[in-house]
């Protein structure tokens, strides 16, 4: 690890605190000193590259070499996992939700509670734009607190249509990725071979 490149450090520092971990609690993890985490994490040593591996194994995290024509794709995939956070926990306890016809989901008709059951597991995976991820995130929100009051205290949210923005929002992702597919030229075409 050079120590003019602070992407290493600064990563593991970041992926460590995101972790809740002290540098203590690390290094008695990975079996080094602590001296030792606080040196690499401010790019202090050149750690070598099993330590390295071990703290980002420990983090959750794992190493490799990525080609560099590759690194905006998978820095939009770390993006877009880091933004989902704990969303597809969130739309699963949903839909497990839905499923049992649990309050307020009891009265929701058949029909919308297997298009959500369809729909909700999509959701947490699939990149969404920006606008359809803030709906994604308010309706999820605007159900869980319907979720979070008793039955009888009337609910203001109408469940129905809140799910159907939920299926809505499904619909516009898995169409705009068939989309961007088909707006793809293809790698190669039988019309560009000569014949010889």
């Amino acid at each position: 690890m050079r120590q003019d490149d602070p992407g290493i450090p600064n990563g593991l520092r970041a992926a460590r605190e995101r972790a809740g971990l002290s540098q203590r609690a690390l290094a008695a993890q990975v079996g080094i000193p602590q001296s030792h985490i606080s040196a690499i994490e401010t790019g202090a040593v050149d750690a070598q590259i099993s330590t390295i591996i071990e703290i980002a194994r420990a983090l959750g995290y794992d190493v490799r070499l990525i080609p560099r024509s590759s690194l905006p794709a998978v820095d939009a995939v770390v993006r877009q996992t880091a933004r989902l956070g704990d969303l597809p926990g969130r739309l699963s306890e949903l839909a497990r939700r839905v499923d049992t016809r649990a309050a307020p989901f009891d009265t929701v008709t058949d029909r919308v509670r297997e298009r959500v059951l369809q729909s909700v597991p999509l959701l947490g995976r699939v990149i969404l734009e920006d606008q359809d991820y803030g709906e994604l995130v308010h309706s999820l929100k605007r159900l869980e607190a319907v979720m979070a009051t008793p039955p009888d205290a009337g609910a203001t949210v109408n469940v129905a249509a809140t799910l159907q923005r939920l299926i809505a929002i499904r619909n516009r992702a898995a169409h705009a990725s068939s989309v961007r597919s088909a707006e793809q030229a293809p790698a190669y075409r039988l019309e560009d071979e000569e014949d010889e």
